[in-house]
């Protein structure tokens, strides 16, 4: 029986209309479609902080972080903060349902160098992950001017300094003011981290 016509149909034709990369992560077609999608889908809702920034820019990280995972919590998709996974993880994004649900670790900081932005990294790397993840975030909310300038400095010191088992340079990665690094994990295998810049620099009479 075709289900063209019927409501369930219909839904569906309107959720992937409306957003692809929801009906993408439900129901990819490969690892790297999921992979893509669920970044795609993260990146609106960082957008989204960046939209409302001067409502944001005095929040602390786990109020941007409360914030983040209310507007990416739908069904199929829960955010969720301060999770125990070998410690207290800032955020739990779990996608999809039952034994098909998907599970990625993020720590999530606001700009105070490179070293801090390395420690959310060790955290994971560290505690948080437990080597039957493939992908992890560290996300960066920037409250300074040139996030560009800030996330490539953040770049090009992980390029020189190869924190947390880098195994190799970090790669460009498909969100703007972000980039992908691989680390050594402790159970032997590799994992991609994506490091997310986030723009909340509000301009002032001051500045």
């Amino acid at each position: 029986m075709s289900m063209e016509g019927s409501s369930l149909y219909d839904l569906v034709k309107r959720l992937d209309s409306a957003c692809p990369s929801y009906t993408s992560m439900m129901s990819p077609k490969s690892t790297e479609e999921f992979i893509e999608s669920f970044y795609t889908y993260i990146g609106n809702a960082l957008n989204h902080l960046e939209k409302n920034a001067k409502h944001f820019s005095n929040q602390s990280e786990e109020a941007l972080s409360a914030t983040l995972a209310a507007f990416m919590s739908i069904p199929g998709v829960r955010v969720l903060q301060e999770t125990y996974s070998g410690g207290h993880v800032d955020l739990t994004f779990e996608i999809g349902f039952g034994e098909s649900c998907k599970t990625i670790l993020g720590e999530a900081k606001i700009y105070a160098g490179p070293e801090y932005h390395k420690k959310g990294l060790s955290q994971l790397m560290d505690r948080y992950l437990t080597g039957r993840e493939t992908q992890g975030a560290v996300i960066e909310y920037v409250k300074k001017r040139d996030i560009k300038g800030i996330m490539g400095k953040v770049r090009d010191d992980f390029d020189d300094s190869l924190p947390a088992k880098q195994q190799g340079p970090t790669e460009d990665h498909s969100l703007q003011w972000a980039f992908k690094s691989k680390h050594l994990h402790e159970s032997g295998e590799g994992i991609i981290i994506s490091h997310l810049g986030c723009n909340l620099y509000v301009k002032t009479v001051e500045n």
